[in-house]
């Protein structure tokens, strides 16, 4: 253990689910303007994401430049035994392994899609327009996808 203060902060502020194995925070969250909410610790005279807290609590410094990724893929996770550092490009290619990135991004007028893979194995397009996000539709392919998601960009 690198800091026995924070990682107190981290236990004090987690509950651990018996299934999974994660330590769900339950400390400050924000949405950082996206769908996914992110455990959020104030450290280092800073709001910084609770991953990373934990992460610098429990192993150490952080190598310049690289995120704090999940193995378990939950954003609210602050076990330590969960998390790995690694480049945005790690994070991207971690995010394709699993099914997790944009399939393709589309641009129509000020609005931009995406369709993206479900873990059924099935396609979700929306559309971005503004800051509001609308669901277009989950498809069986990711064709019927691009064809709902133009329909609706054009």
């Amino acid at each position: 253990m690198h800091n026995s203060a924070l990682a107190r902060r981290i236990e004090d502020n987690s509950i651990p689910e018996p299934n999974s194995g994660c330590w769900i925070w339950l400390g400050a969250v924000s949405d950082g303007g996206t769908k996914h909410e992110r455990a959020k610790a104030h450290f280092d005279g800073a709001a910084r994401s609770a991953a990373r807290a934990a992460y610098a609590a429990y192993r150490g410094d952080i190598p310049a430049g690289h995120c704090v990724l999940h193995t378990c893929d939950t954003p609210l996770c602050v076990n330590p035994d969960h998390l790995w550092t690694g480049t945005h490009l790690d994070n991207v290619r971690d995010m394709d392994r699993k099914g997790r990135r944009v399939v393709r991004n589309v641009s129509r007028g000020n609005g931009r899609g995406g369709v993206y893979p479900t873990p059924s194995g099935r396609f979700r397009a929306q559309i971005s327009k503004r800051g509001t996000i609308t669901h277009v539709g989950t498809f069986d392919t990711e064709a019927d996808a691009r064809v709902a998601l133009a329909k609706l960009a054009s």
